[in-house]
């Protein structure tokens, strides 16, 4: 007797074989969408105020914590990255060689946030490891564990560079390959307000 067909040329195991993959594949694919949510646009405006965001833990900086408003009257580029990013790896010199060329004009602020599951002890051995190609450390400052600046501008990918005008407002979002010497200058004029979502393709 013939197995009983619930589709044409499929036997009715097949069915039973399935079931139990679609279901795992399901039960996965939920939890991913719950770890990595859709990006959703930034709260803040271009153009409008960025709250005074206060940083319990700075390294490389001399204080060692830090408020936003400290940086008033500098463009502040913050750099939400983490250490198992290569493409943050790869913007590193790059946001280094800005840092150096703009001097007090410009904050790199490079924030790691809670969810990335950094920890300082991590970060720490991440700027022993990679280093300036004459041996030196990269001595940007790096907020550890934030979450509220991780809050107002979500994201999916990183590196994600937000761009603080020396006022204190929004001045852009953007990828890394946004940010360039001739783009930090015009910002600092207060030229070219842009925003970029590169989340999306």
């Amino acid at each position: 007797m013939k197995p009983k067909k619930w589709l044409p040329g499929l036997p009715m195991p097949f069915y039973f074989l399935f079931l139990p993959w679609l279901l795992a594949f399901s039960l996965a694919l939920g939890r991913s969408m719950a770890q990595h949510p859709q990006p959703s646009e930034p709260s803040i405006k271009i153009g409008q105020p960025v709250p005074d965001v206060s940083f319990s833990r700075v390294l490389h900086h001399p204080a060692g914590t830090a408020r936003l408003s400290d940086f008033r009257g500098k463009l502040v580029l913050i750099d939400f990255w983490a250490t198992w990013c290569g493409s943050c790896k790869l913007a590193l010199p790059k946001l280094d060689a800005i840092q150096q060329e703009f001097g007090d004009k410009v904050q790199v602020l490079l924030v790691n946030s809670q969810s990335t599951g950094d920890t300082e002890a991590k970060i720490e051995k991440y700027f022993d490891r990679w280093r300036r190609p004459d041996g030196s450390r990269y001595p940007l400052a790096a907020a550890v564990n934030d979450t509220t600046l991780n809050a107002l501008f979500p994201h999916q990918l990183i590196p994600h560079i937000v761009w603080i005008a020396p006022n204190g407002t929004l001045h852009a979002v953007t990828g890394a390959d946004e940010l360039t010497p001739e783009k930090v200058r015009a910002a600092l004029k207060g030229n070219r307000r842009h925003t970029r979502n590169h989340d999306k393709p």
